[in-house]
C-alpha cells in the first residue's frame, strides 16, 4: 500500500511538472514570443544539455573541419610532385589556383605539373599537356613577370622548334636578372644552342666589303682586248 502511494505521488508530480507549468514559466515564454529581438525568441526545438557531451563535441569538430588554405594546397602539390604523382599535384595546384586566381606561383606550379605529366608519355594519352603548360606559364608571366615561368616556357618553345619565341624569353631573363642562377642558366642556353643555330645563317650572309675580295678572285673579263693580250691561261 505504501509503495502504491509513492508511485502515485511520483506520477502526479511528473504530470504537474510537464503539463502544468508555473506562472513564471508561462510569463517568460510570452515575453520571448512577443519580443522582436531574435536572441530572446523561443526556439521550436529543444536544446540538449551541455554536460557529458565531450565525444559529441569531438565528432562535431571532426565533421566541421576548417577550410584548407592556399599555402597548404601548394605544399601538398609540391609533395605529390616530388613523388612523381603528377595527377595528384595537378589537383592540388588547381585547388590552390581556385583560391588565388591572380597568383603567379599557382599558375607556374600547375604548368610545371602539366609539363611533367606530358613527359611521362603514358600510352593512349592524347591530352595536349604542353599546350596546357604553356597557357599556365604565360598566365604567370602576364600576372607578375615570373622569371621561372619564362625559363620553363622558353625550354618548352625550344623543344618545339619555336626558337625566336624562346630567345625572347631567355634574353629577357638575362637582361632583368643576369647574376641570378636562372639568369646564368638562360645565358648558357643562349650561348650554346642559339649561337649554334645562327652560325649557318651567318655563313650565308654577305659581309660588308666582301664584294671587292670576291671580284679579285674572279677571272678578269678583258672583252675586246683579249686578242691584244694573247691567250689567258
Amino acid at each position: 500500500m505504501k509503495m502504491k502511494r509513492i508511485i502515485f505521488m511520483i506520477s502526479v508530480t511528473a504530470f504537474l511538472t510537464y503539463f502544468c507549468p508555473g506562472k513564471a514559466l508561462l510569463e517568460s515564454k510570452k515575453v520571448m514570443q512577443e519580443s522582436d529581438d531574435p536572441s530572446q525568441q523561443e526556439f521550436d526545438f529543444p536544446l540538449p544539455p551541455l554536460e557529458g557531451r565531450k565525444s559529441e563535441r569531438g565528432l562535431s569538430s571532426w565533421l566541421i573541419k576548417p577550410e584548407i588554405g592556399w599555402k597548404t594546397w601548394i605544399n601538398r602539390g609540391k609533395m605529390f610532385f616530388r613523388k612523381h604523382e603528377y595527377e595528384q599535384s595537378i589537383l592540388a595546384f588547381r585547388k590552390a589556383l581556385r583560391m588565388k586566381p591572380s597568383s603567379s606561383e599557382s599558375h607556374f606550379f600547375l604548368g610545371t605539373s602539366y609539363q611533367a605529366r606530358g613527359e611521362q608519355g603514358l600510352p593512349g594519352d592524347r591530352t595536349s599537356w604542353e599546350q596546357l603548360a604553356e597557357k599556365e606559364f604565360l598566365a604567370a608571366i602576364h600576372l607578375g613577370d615570373f622569371l621561372p615561368a619564362r625559363y620553363n616556357v622558353a625550354l618548352l618553345l625550344e623543344r618545339q622548334g619555336r626558337l625566336p619565341e624562346a630567345r625572347i624569353h631567355l634574353e629577357h631573363i638575362v637582361n632583368v636578372s643576369p647574376r641570378s642562377d636562372i639568369g646564368k642558366k638562360a645565358l648558357k642556353i643562349l650561348n650554346e644552342n642559339f649561337d649554334a643555330d645562327l652560325y649557318p645563317k651567318m655563313l650565308t650572309k654577305r659581309i660588308p666589303g666582301s664584294e671587292d675580295a670576291e671580284d679579285m678572285l674572279k677571272e678578269p673579263d678583258y672583252g675586246n682586248n683579249a686578242e691584244l693580250l694573247g691567250s689567258v691561261p
